[in-house]
């Protein structure tokens, strides 16, 4: 970066605070984190464990209760004993039931009924002796024949045998645990025996829910504490200490216990319907592998966040530092520090108290140039100078001025007699003036070549005399009390136009005149100044208007007529003066509005607008005489510069508006004479006298030679074709075609494809 070493300093000072500001939270947060977080999940891991023990103890439990109801229902279906050699169809019956309850629970493998004076035993699929039974169909390992009818005989309590290999048909070796429910009534010694056949597999299914996540083990004991089923046939469950401790847990828990010097959890759950027990045997290092993956993910986010940031934290060191040596360097190249071993900061803040005590004086320099050029810009504003109003708030923003309100109005404060400068500023008055106008008029004054006067520019919404005449007022009141001083307030129009400024500045000193009349003091507004004069036949707007007109027809002989009935009128009609002067104005300006726009279309050099001063000065009608008879030479001077160019650039405007326009089938003559803001007399007149053909004959020739194009080059139907030359109607296209081609389009398509 081409720093020095006290930079170095300073930078690295900066970079290790930082980083200290970030180890310190990222310490606490990984403290918390290892601290309490892991606890949690650890927690949340072994409360999770035992859930899903309690939510298989809830299923088997609930097989359990089905499983006694169907012996119970069995029982009272079958409470009279008999054989099977007296009734071998109610052997039918039976199996038919027991068939029943096995397909309702999928839990169950196969259900078998046995009486006890009976040589025969009943499933849900047959009927076999006993002896067939153990041999063929389902071969105990450690259950025959003759053990099974003494079990019969001598159990009366519910038994379950746990989980053992029966060779079924002689074919494939499954492992089954039986629950034995003897069927009696009343404490009577049992006659019957059901038998219910779990495979192992239904019991695995539930528990693998359990150890999906962890491996491990999980069994399931009866109240005898044998084991009636596990996940897994794992020597471990052999270990006479985990047998022991499987014993004693008569409650719900979880503990830590070593077996073979590794740590297991230990979890526990005991049903209180069945006494049966539920347990789970998970190694500690498989139940906290996620509690220390998770701990490692975080460390390793942490290292990584650590890394990250202390790299984003150099990178925008060496970026947010990078302007402080431009900076310094920019500071030795303005500014010489006499002392070369202060650091960067200390230069730049030496520097800048230099410049500062600069800007204070060159501040108050800008100042008086500020006061100079606001009186500068309305002093324009009141001569007409702005061409538009997005000019006028462009320059007013550069002076910190708003006029951007719509209604623009010119307001002349007049006293009775000059005030004392001695005790009064004009400053102080102009201040007052504008600090006294609400926040919904702008405004702003300035001083008046005759001193005893002050013009105020407003801009404002649209508002009504009443409430203008509060405002000026209040304006009124205020320079009475403060420095006695008696105002009169002339009032002009108010005009959205902001070429009708100069017009309001001469109705409010016309107002100001109007004083004598109606005494000083007063608010006067333009409006009030009425004439007794009789109604003329000559209309000023009239005139205007003719004149916008025939300047941008170009005609210099109605122009000049129009402005020698001007003179007419003010010879010999004798109006007013303040009438001549609005007249007068009025006429000049939209001379001086309608050439300039002119001039931005032919690049011609725009006149000067009238200077409202000049025309309030004069005192009698043929010094207003006078000017009008100059504007006439102006104009002429004017039109002799521009003429040529202007006819040759607006033919050129209306061939190219043709060109442009010929095909559009809403293409009239009127649309072509209001875009050139003509007549249309004088249109098909002037484009005749330049071109010799009629605008209708052009344009036909246009849409012909158009049309013979895409005759050769496409093949459009007809009357496709008619709507991409203009024409909305196909036999009139045809019919025009053939007047001037001499054939029908159809022939002359034919006639280029013949050849």
């Amino acid at each position: 970066m081409g720093i020095n070493v006290r930079a170095y300093k300073l930078f690295y000072k900066y970079l290790f605070s930082y980083i200290g500001i970030l180890l310190v939270p990222l310490i606490i947060l990984g403290s918390f984190t290892y601290v309490y977080f892991i606890g949690i999940i650890k927690d949340d891991v072994i409360n999770n464990n035992m859930n899903k023990l309690d939510r298989i103890r809830y299923v088997i439990d609930d097989q359990l209760k089905q499983i006694r109801m169907m012996s119970d229902q069995i029982y009272f279906k079958n409470m009279t004993p008999f054989f099977f050699e007296d009734d071998p169809l109610g052997s039918l019956k039976v199996i038919n039931d027991l068939k029943n309850y096995t397909l309702t629970n999928n839990f169950i493998s196969d259900i078998l009924m046995f009486n006890h004076k009976d040589d025969y035993l009943y499933s849900s699929t047959s009927s076999y002796k006993t002896s067939l039974f153990f041999d063929k169909i389902y071969h105990y390992e450690q259950w025959n024949q003759n053990t099974f009818i003494h079990d019969m005989n001598s159990i009366i309590t519910p038994t379950v045998r746990p989980m053992e290999n029966i060779l079924l048909n002689n074919r494939e070796t499954k492992r089954f645990a039986t629950l034995i429910y003897p069927l009696s009534s009343g404490g009577a010694k049992p006659t019957q025996t059901v038998l219910f056949l779990i495979a192992e597999k239904s019991f695995q299914n539930l528990l693998k829910d359990t150890m999906k996540d962890y491996g491990g083990n999980t069994l399931i004991m009866d109240k005898n504490n044998h084991i009636i089923a596990a996940l897994q046939d794992d020597p471990l469950l052999q270990s006479p200490e985990l047998q022991n401790i499987m014993k004693e847990s008569n409650n719900d828990l979880s503990q830590t216990v070593t077996l073979d010097h590794v740590k297991y959890i230990f979890s526990s759950v005991v049903s209180s319907d069945t006494g049966w027990k539920y347990i789970t045997i998970v190694p500690v290092n498989r139940i906290m592998e996620k509690v220390t993956s998770l701990k490692l993910i975080f460390l390793y986010t942490l290292a990584f966040i650590l890394l990250i940031s202390c790299a984003v934290i150099y990178y925008l060191m060496v970026v947010n530092y990078k302007p402080i040596l431009r900076l310094k360097k920019l500071t030795d190249s303005i500014w010489k520090d006499d002392n070369p071993n202060r650091n960067e900061l200390t230069t730049v803040q030496n520097a800048l108290e230099y410049l500062t005590s600069q800007n204070t004086e060159l501040y108050t320099r800008l100042e008086d140039y500020e006061v100079a050029a606001k009186e500068y810009l309305l002093f324009q504003l009141i001569r007409g100078k702005f061409p538009s109003r997005e000019a006028l708030e462009q320059k007013a923003q550069t002076l910190g001025l708003r006029l951007t309100k719509p209604w623009l109005r010119v307001v002349t404060v007049k006293f009775g007699s000059m005030p004392n400068t001695a005790a009064v500023s004009v400053d102080a008055m102009l201040d007052l003036i504008e600090q006294s106008l609400p926040d919904d008029i702008e405004g702003y004054a300035r001083d008046h070549m005759d001193q005893s006067n002050i013009v105020l520019i407003i801009a404002s919404d649209e508002m009504t005399d009443t409430r203008l005449a509060e405002v000026l007022s209040s304006i009124q009141s205020s320079l009475k009390e403060k420095w006695e001083l008696m105002a009169t307030v002339g009032i002009g129009g108010a005009y959205q136009d902001i070429s009708q400024v100069p017009k309001s500045y001469i109705e409010s000193m016309t107002a100001i005149d109007y004083r004598f009349v109606k005494g000083t003091g007063q608010l006067i507004f333009s409006h009030e100044l009425g004439t007794n004069r009789p109604k003329s036949s000559f209309s000023s707007k009239l005139a205007t208007d003719k004149l916008k007109m025939h300047l941008k027809q170009g005609d210099f002989e109605q122009i000049d007529q129009i402005l020698q009935h001007v003179i007419h009128f003010l010879k010999h009609e004798r109006p007013s003066m303040f009438e001549a002067k609005m007249m007068c104005f009025e006429i000049i300006n939209a001379v001086v509005l309608t050439i300039e726009e002119m001039s931005k279309q032919q690049s011609g050099a725009p006149m000067s607008s009238p200077d409202v001063f000049l025309l309030f000065e004069y005192e009698t009608v043929d010094e207003l005489v006078e000017t009008v008879k100059k504007l006439s030479l102006d104009i002429s001077s004017h039109f002799q510069k521009i003429q040529t160019h202007h006819k040759a650039s607006l033919i050129e405007q209306m061939i190219d508006y043709l060109k442009a326009n010929y095909t559009d089938c809403d293409f009239t003559l009127q649309q072509m004479a209001e875009y050139f803001h003509m007549s249309q007399a004088s249109l098909s007149q002037y484009f005749k006298e330049h071109t010799g053909s009629s605008v209708l004959d052009f344009e036909t020739s246009l849409k012909l030679e158009k049309a013979k194009q895409l005759l050769i080059s496409s093949h459009l139907p007809i009357k496709d074709l008619a709507l991409e030359v203009g024409y909305y109607n196909a036999n009139s296209f045809i019919r025009r075609f053939k007047q001037v081609i001499g054939i029908p389009p159809g022939e002359f398509r034919k006639s280029f494809q013949s050849e």
